[in-house]
């Protein structure tokens, strides 16, 4: 994957946000989509190496449309400054916990993963696998190399005090409070490491894969 050629076309994109230019420069468009989703196809190989429910998901299933959804936006501007992918079961469809990139028009890269803002059940069957499997949840989150790369849980999204049904003395409260149960990692890329990108991402990947399997247990509780 052209890194440096992706990033210097969205950032004409963020100058430039509108139909006129796109369609002026679809074929730009066209050949970097294809370099992603061939990029995807690796990944997804890579993945499926340590998580097979990901190994019959076509890289087309993985990437969102460029263009926003501007129906109720105050920002009318058409187009995403950024390349995605989610990687999961389902692709970008996938109800569960899912791996996440992104890299936008600055170079930044984004790497995430988990469940953000899991639907009203999900949250519940989560919260009480914490609290009726506490050794679970603290066996990913001392595994050495989730530590390494990933440090922790993001724990900005929370509520204040625990959910109804749950008293003080349950086991993690400050887990239980969560919102979403995601990990992150952004880095500035350098295009000169562009061959080494997939296995970049399927390290990540990999080291949040506790994660996600833990998650995936907490649905069939």
């Amino acid at each position: 994957m052209n890194t440096k050629a992706l990033t210097a076309f969205l950032n004409e994109l963020a100058a430039n946000n509108e139909k006129a230019w796109f369609d002026a420069n679809r074929d730009r468009y066209e050949a970097l989509r294809k370099d992603w989703l061939e990029l995807i196809e690796s990944v997804i190989v890579g993945v499926a190496g340590f998580d097979s429910t990901v190994q019959n998901v076509e890289p087309k299933q993985c990437v969102f449309r460029i263009n926003r959804d501007i129906r109720f936006a105050q920002d009318k501007k058409p187009y995403k400054t950024n390349f995605s992918m989610v990687i999961g079961s389902e692709g970008r469809k996938t109800l569960g916990p899912a791996y996440y990139m992104q890299l936008d028009y600055t170079g930044e890269m984004f790497i995430g993963g988990g469940m953000w803002m899991p639907e009203k059940d999900q949250l519940a069957a989560i919260r009480a696998y914490i609290a009726e499997h506490p050794d679970r949840i603290e066996s990913v989150l001392v595994g050495k190399t989730f530590k390494t790369v990933f440090g922790d849980l993001d724990r900005s999204n929370t509520l204040t005090r625990l959910p109804k049904g749950y008293e003080d003395d349950v086991p993690h409260p400050d887990l239980i409070k969560l919102k979403s149960y995601i990990v992150n990692h952004t880095q500035r890329w350098k295009p000169k490491d562009d061959d080494t990108l997939e296995q970049e991402l399927v390290r990540h990947f990999e080291a949040m894969y506790p994660l996600v399997e833990w998650l995936r247990e907490a649905q069939k509780v």
